[in-house]
């Protein structure tokens, strides 16, 4: 079978070079091509393989990975590819966008986060055959604490049951949830352009909505959050758009949920669990 994008993998660590390409080989539209230790190797190689993306580390001997994309993009190689920059922090965002990378992703992305990434950097420009891939958008749904474990579980059964599709008019999917019972749950989706125009509407006349409110994806309402949520909720896909989802709350249901909290409280005390869970949903 012939698959769809090409990728070559830098990093001068061996063990993470075949952690990615085990990761990448679970999807069948990905191929890796080819693997290096440095920059400078794989530069050598570059004309011959032709990759559509490359990934690259920050930090490695010779040629760091900043400087490298930034030959790349801006500095006469005439790479006509995508970089995506993968860094154990923060630390070198700003930097590696500014020097042309497509995206900067943490290390601890996971194995379908970093497959969407890769298929929407590549179909910002190309679309992918057979997928009828296009660049899709991010959007982060945040369900604060307010209902109760049941009621959670009907609104994703809702999502599930009243936006999915067939593969004729798939416009989207889920790639992650993670919540805790005390801090509330976080939905991530990519969704096509499109959809964004009347994703609103449609999640405000789900039954158990009561309202949806638009909030800026750079404010940071995750700081009370467990450190390993934040960790998750920070790293892999940067939302284009975050929509806070108040859910319907009845007398009883406010009272069952105050009881589960006091309890939680009292056994876990400031833990948390995270969930995490993949499945696709479509939008009709």
């Amino acid at each position: 079978m012939k698959k769809d994008v090409r990728i070559m993998l830098v990093d001068d660590q061996e063990i993470v070079r075949n952690g990615l390409r085990r990761m990448l080989e679970e999807a069948e539209d990905i191929e890796v091509i080819g693997d290096y230790a440095s920059a400078e190797e794989a530069f050598c190689q570059l004309k011959a393989l032709s990759p559509d993306i490359v990934i690259m580390d920050t930090s490695m001997p010779g040629m760091n990975g900043i400087e490298a994309t930034h030959a790349l993009k801006r500095n006469g190689l005439h790479y006509d590819g995508d970089v995506i920059v993968l860094a154990d922090s923060e630390d070198y965002r700003t930097d590696a966008l500014q020097a042309g990378a497509a995206s900067y992703l943490l290390k601890d992305v996971t194995h379908m986060e970093l497959a969407q990434v890769i298929r929407k950097v590549y179909g910002d420009n190309k679309t992918i055959t057979g997928h009828n891939q296009i660049a899709e958008e991010a959007v982060e749904l945040f369900v604060p604490p307010s209902a109760n474990a049941s009621q959670l579980m009907r609104f994703m059964n809702q999502l599930e049951e009243g936006l999915n599709g067939n593969d004729s008019n798939k416009c989207g999917s889920i790639t992650r949830t993670i919540g805790t019972l005390e801090w509330g749950t976080v939905v991530t989706i990519l969704v096509r352009p499109s959809v964004l125009v009347n994703l609103v509407e449609r999640l405000t006349n789900m039954p158990e909505v009561d309202r949806v409110e638009e909030e800026s994806p750079e404010k940071d309402i995750f700081s009370s959050f467990p450190r390993k949520s934040r960790v998750s909720l920070r790293s892999g896909i940067r939302p284009s758009k975050r929509l806070r989802i108040c859910l319907e709350t009845s007398h009883e249901s406010r009272r069952e949920l105050v009881g589960m909290l006091n309890r939680v409280g009292n056994e876990q005390k400031a833990t948390g669990t995270v969930l995490r869970k993949s499945f696709t949903f479509h939008l009709n």
